[in-house]
């Protein structure tokens, strides 16, 4: 009699203790579920202490091209005369991404867009090639992405 209260002693503390793994397994899991979702993309699977991120999305792209704050040479708010927008230098392969893209799309309209969303779409008339350029865009933007980049910093 004894020996089976020991038995069902012993089971009672396997199962609690699996039972309080298993609580802090789903709770960990749950901490990194809310971390990956805060990190911005789409959660694609939660793999122990790994979250996998399919997309993030990019602070400002130019047609295909895709630029980040490391990107950057120079950022700097522009506002004058009630125009607002960023006046851009980029560094030399960013640049030349940018102008082969341009000049092959000249006739077409180039997207511009903060964190995926499409603030603007101008007409290529010539390569963009110079070394710095200024992106017109509402104050709304302008704030989000100096935002976006100040925090990259």
């Amino acid at each position: 009699m004894l020996f089976l209260k020991n038995i069902l002693l012993v089971v009672l503390l396997v199962i609690a203790s699996a039972g309080g793994y298993f609580f802090a397994l789903k709770s960990e899991e749950s901490g990194i579920a809310e971390f990956c979702a805060g990190a911005g993309g789409e959660v694609v699977r939660i793999d122990k202490s790994v979250c996998v991120i399919s997309q993030a999305r990019a602070p400002l792209t130019l047609g295909p091209v895709v630029i980040n704050a490391d990107d950057l040479l120079h950022f700097e708010r522009y506002d004058k005369d009630g125009t607002y927008g960023v006046l851009l230098q980029l560094k030399p392969d960013v640049r030349k991404a940018l102008t082969v893209y341009t000049g092959q799309a000249i006739g077409t309209s180039l997207d511009i867009r903060v964190e995926d969303e499409l603030i603007n779409s101008v007409n290529i008339v010539e390569p963009i090639s110079t070394k710095d350029f200024l992106l017109v865009m509402p104050v709304s933007q302008v704030n989000r992405l100096e935002s976006i980049f100040n925090q990259a910093e």
